[in-house]
């Protein structure tokens, strides 16, 4: 078999949606303080 239950063990779908929401929100936050700061 190729699929690996390790895999999901280690890397839960919900703590990979938790995970990008943070990437995401970070960028964001990043973004607006950019966009502050040479207007």
């Amino acid at each position: 078999m190729h699929f690996s239950p390790f895999l999901f063990y280690r890397f839960p779908l919900h703590e990979f949606i938790i995970f990008t929401i943070h990437i995401l929100f970070f960028i964001w936050l990043v973004g607006n303080v950019y966009c502050k700061k040479t207007d």
